[in-house]
């Protein structure tokens, strides 16, 4: 049964919700279209499904690769909701994975007097006072704003982002039927592994914060403080009178993104300095600072003469917590030590997962057989980010996913790892990360976090027992009140509630309708005079007629 979208969504979302069928539809997905009941919002949607047939040529794709041109063609959301399930294979197989990495932003360059116009209506017409030049052709047009270079009226030059006009309406309605599709999903497929509708709102989540400039501009004021002692890491300042929620106004980095420098041309020592610079800029942020860059790939490192690197664009950011690292710290130490328990006491925690699940045997033996391959490794020489990226990838079968921070985390300390493969192959990534990764295992098993631990925990032991006599008390009292309510729920019990209510309504309505069809025959055959025989022979016949029809009708609504 279809999962029906919201009238008012409908209407609003109308035009779009017609290109997402029409595009589902031409790449061989008209069978979805249709479970779905997508194309009754089609206009024409049911004659338009049966002319139009998928391209030949598309059909002998393989099924992910279609699903990848779909996004393709549907645009900034759904490109970026591909580029985030890249990242996650924990959710999904490896086909998926690989042809999700291929998506790239391609979007068309809009025409600067649009964006003047956004421009002017964010400063309020403040453009002219805070810039003495504004160059109208943009350095780069992405999916949900365009990067200008500019002057301000001091000189200093700087990079203006303005959001594209209407983005946050698109992107609204985009997420609207992402949400139904996931709901549709959910509701008919109960062992994908993960919950659709729990992936939707966390991408919608993340999207908020690329589609609020203000948020940037923060996270990226904030990064710059962490390394404000740093003469080799640094981050873009931010001119707060020229940036709002669609306008982010930071300095122009002076030098040349890593993306666009011929490796060829430097050495080996100035690629291995480099390297060790990105490399320590990453760590500190994941293990010291617990807030890091979230997408720290070539073209965001900026490197400057003096091998300076400044990372840029800091609209996806991620924290860990002080709990989430020690977990990680659980994770790192009982590999180490081979200690299958540890890891799932600690997986238990990190991923929120249902003891019931870690306890069975299958699960356990997978664990331990993984972590056997590190057992003979010392903490300090442990990839950790593939370490995670493969552990939470073999879980997938137990319907266990990784968290969102810890996502932000892998892909951050992978990116860095195919950097560093790229530019420098010899150099030892591990070494390097030692110093962090022990400091992380050390301040989760110090004496000292270890005495914090234990007296925290009695300390709560001491507040249950004594808050133990009132909740005794309290619960006596509900029970002599009759006022304790205990709710049970089982998993198979409201089918078999459904089952029982309507084979209650069957027998009901089998006997009213036996009733007035017998009634109905006494009327017909009663003996009385014939001025009134004739009434009772047409109220005999609607009796009968009518018992018929609740049958007929009550057998037809349980079919369908």
């Amino acid at each position: 049964m279809p999962v029906e979208i919201p009238l008012t969504s409908t209407i609003r979302n109308i035009k779009r919700v017609t290109e997402i069928v029409s595009v589902l539809i031409r790449f061989g997905f008209g069978d979805f279209v249709h479970a779905t009941g997508l194309d009754r919002w089609y206009a024409r949607g049911r004659r338009f499904f049966r002319r139009r047939l998928p391209d030949p040529e598309v059909e002998r794709l393989p099924f992910a690769a279609r699903v990848r041109k779909v996004l393709e063609e549907l645009g900034p959301t759904f490109i970026k909701m591909g580029q985030v399930l890249s990242t996650r294979p924990d959710l999904l197989p490896p086909d998926f994975i690989e042809e999700f990495r291929l998506l790239q932003d391609n979007c068309k360059e809009l025409p600067f007097a649009v964006m003047q116009a956004t421009l002017a209506a964010d400063l309020h017409g403040r453009e002219k006072e805070l810039f003495a030049s504004f160059e109208e052709t943009p350095l780069a047009a992405g999916s949900i704003g365009q990067t200008y270079r500019a002057r301000l009226r001091d000189g200093t030059p700087v990079v203006v982002k303005i959001m594209r006009p209407g983005v946050r309406n698109t992107i609204r309605s985009d997420m609207e039927v992402l949400e139904f599709l996931a709901r549709w999903l959910e509701a008919h497929y109960k062992n994908l592994g993960f919950s659709p509708v729990g992936v939707v709102r966390e991408f919608a989540q993340q999207l908020s914060q690329e589609l609020d400039y203000h948020q940037e501009a923060e996270s990226t004021e904030r990064l710059r403080h962490l390394f404000a002692d740093s003469e080799t890491i640094g981050f873009p300042s931010v001119f707060w009178d020229a940036t709002t929620s669609d306008v982010l106004t930071t300095e122009e980095i002076v030098g040349r993104p890593l993306s666009k420098i011929d490796l060829v041309t430097l050495s080996l020592s100035k690629r291995v300095r480099i390297v060790k610079t990105i490399c320590d800029a990453v760590f500190r942020q994941c293990f010291q600072f617990g807030f890091f860059h979230a997408d720290p790939h070539p073209g965001n490192l900026f490197i400057q003469d003096n091998e300076r690197v400044v990372f840029i664009d800091c609209g996806m950011t991620g924290s860990i917590d002080r709990k989430t690292a020690d977990l990680l710290a659980s994770v790192f130490y009982g590999v180490a030590l081979g200690d299958a328990e540890l890891v799932i006491r600690a997986v238990i925690d990190l991923a929120e997962i249902d003891p019931m699940t870690a306890g069975r045997r299958d699960f356990q033996s997978d664990v331990a057989t993984y972590i056997a391959r590190f057992r003979a490794t010392p903490v300090t020489r442990m990839q950790i980010g593939k370490l995670l990226q493969d552990f939470f990838e073999k879980l997938r079968k137990y319907q266990i996913h990784c968290p969102s921070d810890i996502v932000f985390l892998i892909k951050a300390i992978t990116t860095t790892e195919g950097i560093v493969t790229a530019m420098a192959p010899g150099f030892d990534v591990i070494a390097h990360a030692r110093p962090y990764i022990v400091r992380l295992v050390r301040r989760r098993y110090s004496p000292n976090r270890i005495r914090k631990r234990v007296t925290r925990t009695a300390l709560a032991y001491a507040e249950m027992i004594e808050s133990l006599p009132n909740n005794t008390d309290r619960f006596f009292r509900l029970l002599n009140r009759n006022q304790f309510q205990l709710r049970l729920t089982h998993e198979g019990l409201m089918v078999f509630d459904r089952t029982v209510t309507r084979s209650s309504k069957r027998l009901a309505v089998a006997m009213v309708s036996t009733a007035l069809i017998i009634a109905g025959a006494i009327l017909i055959h009663a003996e009385i005079s014939h001025s009134f025989g004739n009434a009772l022979l047409i109220g005999g016949c609607l009796a009968i007629a009518f018992g018929l029809f609740m049958t007929v009708t009550t057998l037809l609504f349980d079919r369908k």
